[in-house]
């Protein structure tokens, strides 16, 4: 994960010049309000690896969150600071909150805070607090850092500075225990999804940028997150239960952020990459499922437990260089489906259905509508002259020779995420 998703807000004092008149009538320059809380209010309850499974206090400080989330609207936000007086004296101060910035990671926007300077007032040695409301945010997923210079004046004592907080803009309400497990929120996973769904406004348009840019996360965004690697499970685990029409499965979503914390990405197979991706979308409030499916070959002169695809390029690598497509052979793959669609972030094929040039990972093909397309595979009418008569995902069976082949059959699963895993203590 970057560097930005751990950083701690930052409060930048320069004390005031001034006065303060203390017990025994001595004056003492130059003396600061103490803030003793800052919170940013009717946000989403937030986590992250060092936290979870508990959420941390909903005030940002002193509760020590790594940053604040909210669905987006196009409402107001609010913010309620409390000081703490320094001095014996009982006394009003003026509250300024000016020249607000959001930094957004798509753009940057001026936020306006109000009342203007209103007044607050302190008892001797007590605190005093004061509520701005927020104006100026983005309607649309994104994420970034909240900058507004804040100044507390009076005759007894003064505090100028600046307060930065992490924001995260999500599209809904995360999902918990039916989808991706996200309330709370982890903040780890709102830096990957809030960044690649940045701009996004509602569902489909959240599920086709997360797998998108998820896919080529290696390219154009901040950092890597899976390189391909088959041969073994790293971050999804088999759980107890399921049936014959669904498969249970945990995520290591502990485990997963340390790693990436010391590595530029993690190794991953196709279920680690769609049970990631439902993790994803959950944080950012849209439901998405997982589908295994696998070949079935009854009758056929060879029997095979395996399927050899047609040229696709993994997850990790570069679908723009057409010398990258290979067919690989696999005996099961798992990918992500939202209605009749399929979304696949673990490889991208160099066609689409219709034969269009595509070298993008999957969102929105069909799961099936047969006869006419599938994801997995559709048939060719009138079927070339020589290659694959398929497209889609399934080129044959392991096994066989002709590209003529009949259509693969298979088997079809739901890949239902269960739990997240946490390491014992």
């Amino acid at each position: 994960m970057v560097d930005a998703m751990f950083r701690l807000r930052t409060l930048v004092a320069v004390l005031c010049g001034g006065a303060a008149l203390l017990g025994g009538g001595i004056a003492e320059a130059n003396l600061p309000y103490g803030v003793v809380e800052v919170d940013y209010l009717s946000s989403l309850q937030i986590t992250d690896r060092h936290q979870a499974p508990a959420p941390y206090d909903p005030k940002e400080f002193p509760g020590g969150a790594p940053g604040t989330a909210w669905v987006r609207s196009g409402g107001t936000r609010q913010v309620k600071y409390v000081f703490l007086n320094p001095t014996n004296v009982a006394h009003t101060a003026t509250v300024t909150a000016e020249n607000g910035v959001f930094y957004g990671f798509c753009a940057s926007y001026p936020v306006t805070a109000t009342p203007d300077s209103p007044t607050i007032s302190f008892p001797a040695g007590g605190t005093a607090e004061v509520t701005f409301t927020l104006s100026g945010f983005p309607n649309h997923v994104t994420l970034g850092d909240l900058r507004v210079d804040l100044t507390v004046e009076s005759a007894y004592a003064g505090l100028t500075g600046a307060i930065e907080e992490r924001l995260y803009f999500t599209d809904a309400y995360p999902l918990g225990a039916s989808h991706g497990h996200q309330i709370p929120v982890w903040a780890e996973v709102l830096e990957d999804a809030c960044r690649f769904a940045c701009t996004a406004v509602g569902p489909s348009a959240v599920r086709q940028a997360t797998t998108y840019k998820l896919f080529h996360s290696h390219r154009d965004f901040w950092t890597t997150v899976f390189v391909y690697e088959g041969t073994q499970l790293r971050w999804a685990r088999p759980a107890p239960g399921g049936s014959s029409a669904v498969t249970n499965w945990t995520f290591k979503l502990s485990e997963f952020a340390a790693a990436r914390e010391v590595s530029r990405y993690v190794n991953g197979q196709c279920t680690d990459v769609s049970m990631y991706l439902i993790v994803l979308t959950s944080a950012l409030g849209v439901p998405l499922l997982g589908v295994e499916q696998r070949p079935n070959s009854p009758g056929y002169p060879v029997p095979s437990l395996s399927f050899e695809t047609h040229p696709l390029v993994p997850i990790g690598s570069d679908s723009s260089d057409p010398g990258l497509y290979l067919p690989t052979t696999w005996q099961f793959h798992q990918h992500n489906r939202y209605g009749p669609d399929v979304f696949d972030s673990c490889l991208a094929l160099p066609v689409d259905l219709g034969g269009a040039a595509w070298m993008n990972p999957i969102w929105q093909w069909p799961l099936e509508t047969p006869p006419a397309l599938s994801y997995w595979q559709t048939e060719i009418v009138p079927a070339p002259p020589s290659g694959s008569k398929f497209r889609g995902l399934a080129f044959r069976y392991e096994g066989q020779t002709t590209p003529q082949g009949s259509v693969v059959q298979r088997t079809v699963k739901q890949a239902r995420l269960v739990a997240l895993q946490y390491p014992s203590p």
